[in-house]
């Protein structure tokens, strides 16, 4: 199964409209931030490889710490670098470390996952949203989107073919 927007923003739909309750904390937000992306990005493939459940456990455990201090500084008033703050973060999501992916007889990891990108759009899709005064959907749905299109912008390196041929995440 690809990569799948539609779930990505029904997920964080149901986030952002407290479906299962509101996040108690910061660190809980983070937490639901961190597993509706890691179970996206499950889907994704790099031509038939799979990214390991193992790189993504431990990806998702690290976006969470990163996502923490970024929305407790939302919270309490610094939201000027909130979206170039979740670009980094969603960056080393795929870099730290390097996500493998695999679907014998080929493995691959993440060599690409440009930086610089997703901030921007967060930022107009945060700008627009709180200008428009848009539902907890339209704005989930809205992020979903962003982070989906930057999503397909990370590279995979897969081996064998020799040389090691790069594949885009979809």
């Amino acid at each position: 199964m690809p990569l799948d927007a539609k779930a990505l923003g029904d997920d964080l739909t149901a986030l952002f409209e407290g479906r299962k309750g509101f996040p108690e904390s910061t660190a809980d937000a983070a937490k639901a931030w961190a597993k509706i992306y890691r179970d996206y990005a499950a889907n994704g493939r790099a031509g038939t490889a799979a990214p390991l459940a193992t790189g993504l456990d431990t990806a998702e455990t690290n976006l969470a710490k990163a996502l923490d201090p970024i929305f407790t500084a939302a919270r309490g008033g610094a939201a000027k670098t909130f979206a170039t703050d979740l670009d980094a973060a969603f960056v080393a999501f795929w870099f730290t470390p390097p996500v493998q992916f695999a679907a014998p007889p080929v493995t691959g990891a993440v060599t690409a996952a440009p930086p610089g990108v997703l901030g921007p759009a967060l930022a107009t899709v945060f700008t627009a949203g709180a200008a428009a005064g848009s539902s907890a959907a339209d704005q989930a749905k809205a992020v979903a989107a962003a982070i989906d299109t930057w999503t397909r912008t990370v590279i995979v390196t897969i081996t064998p073919p020799v040389p090691p041929s790069p594949v885009p995440l979809t």
